[in-house]
This record gives C-alpha cells, structure tokens and sequence, in this order.
C-alpha cells in the first residue's frame, strides 16, 4: 500500500493528462473528418458542375454552389479564429453551416486557437490555403462557364471544353489531400508522443505499461491494417480485372455508395462516390426506370437476389446496356434495410446478340423465300411434264434432293439473295419507321376499316381529338365504333352511320360537335381505299379554332357595323337637313356640333380597334418604360377627367393613406387604363351612385410587392357568367343597346396591364356594383429610372 500510494496522487495528475489527451486527439479527429468534409463537398461539387455543363440546367449550379458552401464556410470559421481580433461566435456559427455538431464546433472554436503555435497546426494550416487556394481556381472557372451558359446554351454538352479546368484543378488536389492526411496523421503522433512522455515524467511505471500494451496493440492494429488493406488491394484488383462494380443502396432513402470502378464505367473519374437516390434513378433509362424500382422494392422485401439488364447514362450522356445483380443485407433492428450489388457493361455483348440475331433472321428470311422460289420452279417444271404435284407433300427433303447440285452450283446467287432481301427488309423498315412518324406527327386522326368493315387503324392523334381509347375501338364493327363516337356528339348534331356516310359520297366533309371538355369541333371526310385493311378511311380533323376565329369575325363585322351605323345615321341625316332646309346660323351651329360629336365617336371606335391591333402586334415595344409615381398619376388622371354632367368626381377613398408606390410603366398608357375603368364606372352607375379609387400596396403569396389599384362603382353589376367574359372582344354585359360603346375598352385595358406585368381582379354583384383591382408589379424603394423605351429588369 506503501509503494501505490504515490501511484494515487499521480492518479489525477495522469487523468488530467489523458483527459488533455484524449481532447488533443478528437479536435485532431474532428479536424481530420472536416477535410474529408471538405474533400466530399468539393467532389461533389465538381460532380455537380459536370453535370451542368452537360445540360445547362440551373438546378445543377446551384447544387454546385451549395456543395462549395462546405469550403466556404470551413475556410471563413478558420480566419474568423486566426484573425488579428479572433471572433469565436462567427466561426462557430460557420462550422455549424458545414454540418459539424454544435458540441464540436465549441470544442474547435476553443482548442484550435490554443494549438495555433505548434508547427504541425501550422503545416496542417499551409496545406489548407493551399487546397483553398485551388476551390477558388475551381470557382473561378465555375463562374466563366456559368456565364457561358447563360450567354447561351444551344446544346446540352456544349460546354464541357470549360470543365477541363476544373477537372486539372480537381486532380491537383489529390496531392494536397494525402499530405493534408500524412500531416494530420503526423500531428496526431507527435501529441501522442507529447502526452506519454508527460504521462512518463509524472507516472514511469504506469506510463510504461500503458505503452508497452499500446504499442503491443499498435503493432497488432497495423498488422491487422495491412492485412486488411491487402485484402481490399486484391480485391479491388480482382474487380478491376472482372470488370465489375460496386453499388451500395439504402432501401429506406439515402446516399447511394458507387464503387471507383462503377464511376469508371460510366465514363467518370475513377473514385468512389455518394450520390442520392435521385441522382442515382436519373442514370437510369426512362423506359427501365419504373420496372427497376418495382424490382426493387419487391426484392428488398422478400430478400430474393436482384438481377436486371438495363440501360444507364454515361458522362458523355449515351446509354449503354449494364447488368445489375444485388442481395438485400440484413441489418440489425432499428437499422435502414440496404441492397449491394455488382454492376457490369454488357453493352457489346448485347449489341453482338442482337447482331447475330438480326443476321440469322434475315439468313431465314432469305432461305425460306429461296426454298419457296426453287418449290414454285420444280413445281412448275412438273406441271409442264405432267400432271400438277401435291405442294402439301412437297418435303424439303425432296426439294434438298432435286437442288441439291444446283444449291451447292449457286452458293454466290445465295449469297446475292441474301444481301438483296436484307437491303429490302432495311427499306421496309425504314419505311414504316417514316410512315409511324408521319402519323405520330399529324395533328389529324385516321381510322381506317377493313373489308369486313372492322375497325383496322387508328392513328396517335384519335385518342386527343375525341377522348376515346385506341385500343378498346381497334378490331369492332363499324357499326359499334360510330355508336360510341356518336355518344361523344352533342345531342344537336348528332353522327351518321357508316353506311349513311357511304351512301353520301361526293367524299363531302362532315363537321360534328363534341362534348367534350372543352368542347370540340371536328371535321370529317370519308375517303375510299383498293387495300383490304383500309377500305375506306375517315379522316377527323380539328377545325375549333377556325370555327372560333369565324365567330369572331362574324360577332366583329356585326358590332363595329352596328356601332358606327348609329353615328353614320345621324350624320347621314343631319347632313341632308343642312342641304336641303334653310337654317338660321344657331341651327345650322347645333347641328355642326352634332356632326362633330358623332365623327369623334366614330373615330374613337376605330382608334380603340386600330389600338387593340397595335398592343397585340407588337407585343409591347411601343410602350415608353419609366418610373411612375402612381399616387401621383392617379390624383392628376382623377382631376383631369372628365365627368359626365351632374355627377360627383371620383371619390379618392382613405387618400391620406396612400403608400408612396411606384411602377416600371408608360405613364401614357396607365392613364388610358384608369379612364377607361373610370369612365365604365361612370357609364354603368347611376346618377346618384358613387365611384371611388383607392391605392394601396400589397405582399402576393410568393413574397413579391405589388400595387393595387381599385375602382369601385354602384353600378348595375355582373353575373359570374358574365364577369368570366370580361375582356372579351365586343363583349358587353348591357345587351339593351342604350350605353354606348364597342365592347373594345376591357380588352384595351387587360392588354395594357398584361404588357406591364400585371393583373386584373373583377369583383361583382348584379344591382350591388362591381370593383375593378389593378395589380402592377412594384419597385424597390430606391430604384434607377430607365430610359423611355427601355424595358425594366425582369425577375
């Protein structure tokens, strides 16, 4: 008891120095796991960016971004410590970005300042900058083949000349990573050795027994290292030499793992990586992709082995055939259920299989049309010497016996006749490759009848023109596949028989209405056939728009003649009065005036006409953009309109409330918006009734400002039927002709606001008045005005 008792003083001492220790060991733990952090996100980023200078698409860049979010946040948590004034809360915020735990990112912000002095931090700390110093040259190159691709992007692939770059920088980390890991191994060592001969001075016995079993464990521990990673080194050289790799694929979701030599037979660099199952299903070919994930999911719950030939994209975007076989492991309770597996490039041998199988078909082909042709020559050959030969009984061996010289005398007409067929069958084929295109292509459907007139054909485009199944119509009756598309017809026009059809001839065409949603209008022309399967074809043809832009046509004639009939009438009439009557000058001044009024109405309709046409046509490039205060706008368009006789002005509602809002537009044509909401609200509401504005500034549901304008009225208010017509072309919701006007200024109005980004919300209730809201998009508090003509940045 005498001799430990030393032993036990030294106890705390020792604890204290294993506790130092074993804090040395994990800030040294921690800061090895950030840089293999910091590799895996650069990997992936650069994976990322490969990606997206093949398909130019954005999601792909930003995932880069994300990914180079890890050094980023890594290198600013390490200078935020390091600095002249060292901020331990930025940094430990930045490790918390990079997914480090909350307890080790304490211990780091603590320990590493502490540790700064020591030559291997320092080294360690050299061959960071260094590595960052590389992300930078990576994300230099990152961002000239961003801008590139939004210069234009005119093909996916177009832009993998600017990853070699990145692929250069990419590779000249690899030496960077393994001196990061031998320095970091290094300094693990050398505080090992630091804290044992500390353990040595305090505690000699103890500290020489604890070394003696650790380096006892130590050696075994390598031993067993090295054993361990020559049994991986034979194994992958094994798989390196099958030509098989590795995947590893959680069931519950997760990383999938794929092997160095799986990346490398998708044309990738050879190095094991993680990618999400998303990513993983994207590889696959769209037409296996469902079956694969049935096969899946079914393996993965009953433990069968998986095994499944399909097709995956490489880095160069061309699918190649992959045989992909896998076992389902079972894990603990509680544990993700996952399937490993092999995959490997069966691509030739499938194309071979598929080679000699295309050979030994049109080999068949040949000899059958061979044997046919040589029995139809001894058959004729027998009739002229006698009576005709039994074909039914005519065996090839017999035809083998009477050719045989002439088979083995003609091996190169054999040949000839097999090469002709094969170049006969590529031309069917092609063929009817461009005849199913033609037909996939055409926006018009084709149902064709046989002789017995059954249904033979029916084209792509006949599911999307009348809602019915192709494949429930193929092979019935004529008489059944009319009933069913009659049961499709409005009541009101209703489908003649095919027989009626027939009956009708002159091949005159047929329009019929469809029930359908939307309704639809078809055109039908029954043609006659000389082939058995296509006797005769109807052919349906979509004509809805036509019909539509017929109606329009019509209802335009009507009311623009209806409108300018009314003033012609009066200038007509006032105009014979003036010639034919004497009139005394205040007469003859009231009828001027008249004629004037009635001309300027006249030339109002057709300025709202040619202005429509105008804003339709060129889309909005006659508009003059500047900044536009709309309170502004809204109290001078209020104060310069002009009101009908005895009516109030517009009441400008809660006006001391008005937010200063302001709007990328055309001054001009926003006033033009305001009179005409104004002046329907005025022509629509009574003479007692009120209209009010109102401005006010709003947040939508996606976090953009915008602001609304309303103009409310007593009006006689709309229906829902009719408020869901508003904007229509000559649509007015008064059909008793006493308010004038052509139906034009909503249509006006809702192409105005559409040219400046904007909406219209109608609210109304018939005899309770209608609230007409404009939403413009709104602009920052402090924005730069554009030069007139200049279009505004879009979001």
């Amino acid at each position: 008891q005498k001799r430990t008792w030393p032993l036990l003083l030294l106890s705390p001492a020792v604890g204290v120095l294993v506790g130092l220790a074993l804090l040395v060991q994990g800030v040294g733990q921690i800061v090895t796991a950030n840089g293999t952090r910091w590799e895996r996100a650069q990997q992936s980023a650069v994976i990322s960016l490969g990606r997206y200078a093949q398909s130019c698409n954005e999601a792909d860049y930003r995932a880069y971004q994300a990914y180079m979010d890890v050094p980023w946040a890594l290198e600013s948590g390490r200078r935020a410590l390091f600095s002249s004034q060292p901020d331990r809360a930025a940094a430990h915020a930045a490790y918390l970005r990079t997914g480090v735990p909350a307890q080790e990112a304490r211990v780091l912000v603590h320990v590493l300042p502490w540790l700064s002095s020591f030559s291997m931090h320092q080294a360690i700390g050299v061959i960071w900058e260094q590595a960052n110093d590389i992300a930078h040259d990576i994300d230099r190159h990152a961002q000239r083949l961003h801008e590139a691709v939004a210069g234009g992007c005119s093909e996916a692939g177009s832009h993998g000349a600017l990853m070699a770059p990145v692929y250069a920088a990419d590779r000249a980390l690899a030496p960077l990573r393994a001196a990061f890991d031998e320095a970091a191994r290094q300094a693990r060592w050398r505080l090992s050795v630091m804290v044992l001969l500390s353990l040595a001075v305090i505690a000699l016995p103890m500290t020489l027994t604890g070394y003696l079993l650790t380096a006892r464990l130590r050696r075994r521990a390598s031993a067993d290292s090295d054993a361990l990673a020559l049994s991986e080194q034979r194994l992958q050289q094994a798989l390196d030499g099958s030509g098989y790799g590795l995947w590893d694929l959680p069931l519950g979701g997760g990383a999938v793992r794929c092997s160095a030599a799986m990346m490398a037979l998708l044309g990738h660099e050879a190095h094991e990586q993680a990618l999400e199952q998303a990513d993983f299903l994207a590889l696959l070919h769209p037409e296996d992709r469902l079956g694969f994930m049935q096969r899946l999911r079914s393996r993965g719950a009953d433990g069968q082995r998986l095994e499944a030939e399909l097709r995956l994209r490489g880095r160069d975007g061309q699918y190649r055939w992959f045989k992909l076989a896998g076992q389902s492991v079972p894990v603990a309770p509680g544990q993700v259920q996952r399937m490993i597996g092999s995959v490997a490039d069966v691509t030739e041998r499938r194309a071979m299989q598929r080679a000699i199988e295309d050979e030994l078909a049109l080999r068949r082909s040949a000899l059958q049309a061979l044997r046919a042709t040589l029995a139809q020559m001894v058959s004729a050959d027998e009739a002229a010497r006698g009576p005709a030969a039994d074909l039914d009984t005519f065996s090839g061996a017999s035809l083998g016996k009477a050719t045989d010289t002439a088979a083995a005398d003609s091996q190169d007409e054999i040949g000839a006749t097999t090469r002709a067929l094969a170049r006969i069958g590529a031309r069917l084929r092609e063929s009817n490759e461009q005849l199913e295109a033609v037909f996939s292509l055409s926006s018009d459907a084709f149902v064709s009848f046989d002789e017995q007139l059954r249904v033979s054909l029916l084209s792509p485009a006949f599911d999307a023109l009348t809602g019915l199944s192709a494949s429930t119509l193929l092979g019935q009756p004529a008489a059944w596949f009319f009933e069913v598309l009659g049961a499709q017809c409005r009541p009101d026009t209703p489908l003649p028989s095919l027989l009626a059809l027939l009956r009708q001839g002159g091949n005159k065409p047929l329009t019929l209405e469809l029930a359908t949603r939307p309704p639809r209008t078809l055109s039908l022309e029954l043609l006659q056939g000389q082939h058995p399967l296509a006797r005769q074809v109807l052919c349906l043809r979509d004509v809805t728009q036509q019909r539509q832009v017929e109606r329009l046509k019509s209802e335009f004639i009507t009311v623009a003649a209806h409108e300018l009939r009314t003033p012609m009438t009066i200038i007509f009439g006032y105009v014979e009065m003036i010639l034919e009557r004497p009139l005394d000058a205040q007469r003859l001044r009231q009828l001027h005036t008249t004629i004037h009024a009635q001309c300027q109405l006249m030339v109002g309709i057709l300025d709202d006409l040619m202005d429509l046409g105008r804003l339709e046509a060129r889309q909005g490039l006659a508009l003059k953009i500047a900044e536009v205060d709309l309170a502004a706008l809204l109290r001078s368009t209020a104060a310069a309109l002009p009101v009908p006789a005895g009516r109030q002005r517009p009441q400008r509602r809660n006006e001391h409330a008005w937010p200063d809002v302001r709007v990328a537009g055309d001054a001009g044509s926003l006033v033009r918006v305001i009179n005409n909401v104004l002046g329907n609200a005025y022509k629509y509401s009574p003479e007692t009734g009120l209209v009010e504005l109102s401005l006010a500034r709003r947040t939508t549901a996606d976090g953009q400002e915008e602001a609304c304008i309303a103009i409310t009225d007593e009006g006689i208010g709309m229906t829902p039927e009719q408020l869901a017509r508003v904007g229509e072309r000559f649509y007015r919701a008064d059909t008793s002709g006493h308010i004038p006007g052509t139906g034009l200024g909503m249509s006006i109005v809702g192409e105005i606001v559409k040219l400046h980004g904007g909406r219209l919300v109608l609210h109304s209730r018939p005899g309770l008045g209608t609230r007409v809201e404009i939403m413009l998009p709104a602009l920052a508090a402090v924005q730069v005005q554009h030069a007139p003509g200049q279009a505004p940045p879009s979001d």
